[in-house]
This record gives structure tokens, C-alpha cells and sequence, in this order.
């Protein structure tokens, strides 16, 4: 992939992670997200390593912006499986992460997968169409995840959910 197209598409999931953040603030949490430094060329990417998305109970938040599918929850999520990423970063930085948020195509609905799932999780051969190529990845089966409304408009089909998530266990609160 060229550098242009890379960081096109990282400016566009900006508005996704932004919406997760804001909608975290919503409910009460209080997030957190790191600045982002892009890398000036390919050849020196490996310096420029994000800092996950948004931090909440001093953990990452990692946010997928999914444009081609919509959900509501697991009985529509179109696959089988939730893309948490590619397997060698998603294992590199396992530790940090309390859970994967997958943002829909409407950026109205999350799918929430936390870390503490991770035993039911899936290595799966994934096709990176912007990349031309196959990626060992994770799945996490759809019935695991938590979905959300995060829309700010009333959700059309049922009353606005109010969320409280619960930290997994061992998780210490800083709010």
C-alpha cells in the first residue's frame, strides 16, 4: 500500500475513534487518546508505533472503523467472527489492551470485545485488500462481543441504552 492511502485511511478512522471517545465521556468514563505522530516514509514506521487509540482505567483501547459492514448486534454481525487484527500486533501488544472495539459502517453501533475473551479467540487467514495480501489474524467469535449504541440521535428501534460496563476481573478503576 502507498503511504498516501495508509495515512488516508488512518485520517478517516479518526472520526470512528473519536465518536467511541465522546460516547465513553457520555456514559461517564473518563478516556483518554494519545496524540498521532505519522511516520514520515515506510522505511521508518517501526518508530512511530501507536499508542492504542483511547485509554480508559490506564489500558488501550484498540478502535477498528469498519465502512463496508453495519450491525446491531451479534444476530446481524455478518460474519462469524469480529477482526480483532493482525495476529503479530495484536500479540505484541496484548498485555496493554482491556478490549477491541469494532465501530460500524453507520458509526452508530460497536461491537465491544474485551481481552479476558481472548482463550475463545480464533487464529484465521484474513484478506488485506488495501495490501493485496493474507494476514494471520484474530477472530473473536460475534457472540462474545458486547454491542453498543453510540449515536447521539435516539436509537430507532430501541430505548437509548444506558451502559455500564464492568471492569474485568483484576482491573483497578482510576476513576
Amino acid at each position: 500500500m502507498k503511504d498516501r492511502e495508509f495515512v488516508g485511511r488512518l485520517f478517516d478512522s479518526l472520526g470512528a475513534v473519536n465518536l467511541v471517545g465522546s460516547w465513553l465521556a457520555r456514559v461517564g468514563f473518563k478516556p483518554c487518546a494519545p496524540f498521532l505522530v505519522v511516520a514520515p516514509n515506510y522505511e521508518s514506521r517501526m518508530q512511530y508505533l501507536d499508542e492504542g487509540d483511547i485509554c480508559i482505567w490506564g489500558k488501550k483501547l484498540e478502535v477498528k472503523y469498519r465502512p463496508k459492514i453495519t450491525f446491531t448486534s451479534a444476530e446481524d454481525f455478518p460474519f462469524d467472527t469480529i477482526f480483532l487484527g493482525e495476529k503479530y500486533k495484536v500479540d505484541r501488544i496484548f498485555d496493554q489492551v482491556i478490549a477491541y472495539v469494532t465501530v460500524d459502517a453507520t458509526k452508530r453501533y460497536v461491537a465491544w470485545v474485551w481481552q479476558n475473551t481472548r482463550p475463545a479467540w480464533k487464529e484465521e487467514d484474513v484478506p488485506i485488500e488495501s495490501e493485496n495480501r493474507i494476514a494471520r489474524s484474530y477472530g473473536c467469535p460475534k457472540d462474545l462481543a458486547q454491542y453498543f449504541w453510540i449515536g447521539y440521535e435516539p436509537e430507532p428501534q430501541y430505548p437509548q441504552c444506558a451502559v455500564s460496563l464492568p471492569a474485568p476481573q483484576g482491573a483497578v478503576s482510576l476513576g
